[in-house]
C-alpha cells in the first residue's frame, strides 16, 4: 500500500501541482518538497495496514512465549482496533510514522528522481532499466 501511494503521489505532485520548470526541469527543492509529501501521504493511507502487521507481528513473539493469541487474523485484527478505537483507532500512532516516512523519502525520491533527470539530460542514456539502476 505504502509503496505504491508514495509512488503514484510523487509522480502527481512533480507533475501537477508543483510544475516543472520553463526547461522541463524540476528543481530539488521541488523534489525535496514533493518526496517529503508523497512519503507523508503514503504513510497516513498505508498506516491502518501497518498497524495491523505490527500487531500480527506480535502475535507471533506471543505465540513464541507462550502466551495466548489476543487476535486470530488480519480480519479479527481490524475488526478488534474499529471495536476498540472506532475508525480512528486505524491511525493510532500516525503522526510519528508520517514524520518518518517524509524523511525517508525526502533521501529517496528526491535523490533518485534528481540524479535520474541529471543522467536523462547529461548522457546519451534514455530512461531505461539501465537509467533506473544507476539512479538508484
Amino acid at each position: 500500500v505504502y509503496s505504491g501511494v508514495r509512488m503514484v503521489a510523487y509522480e502527481h505532485i512533480r507533475d501537477s501541482v508543483l510544475g516543472r520548470n520553463e526547461d522541463a526541469s524540476f528543481p530539488l527543492w521541488k523534489a525535496v518538497l514533493g518526496s517529503m509529501m508523497a512519503g507523508a501521504i503514503g504513510q497516513f493511507v498505508a498506516s491502518p495496514t501497518d498497524l495491523v502487521k505490527v500487531q500480527m507481528q506480535m502475535e507471533g513473539r506471543r505465540r513464541l512465549e507462550g502466551k495466548p493469541p489476543r487476535v486470530c487474523g488480519v480480519p479479527h485484527a481490524f475488526m478488534k482496533i474499529i471495536t476498540e478505537g472506532g475508525i480512528r483507532g486505524l491511525w493510532a500512532g500516525w503522526v510519528p510514522n508520517v514524520q518518518r516516512a517524509a524523511l525517508v523519502n525526502l533521501g529517496d525520491l528526491a535523490t533518485y528522481d534528481t540524479v535520474k533527470h541529471f543522467l536523462l539530460r547529461n548522457t546519451a542514456l534514455d530512461d531505461s532499466c539501465l537509467c533506473h539502476g544507476l539512479s538508484r
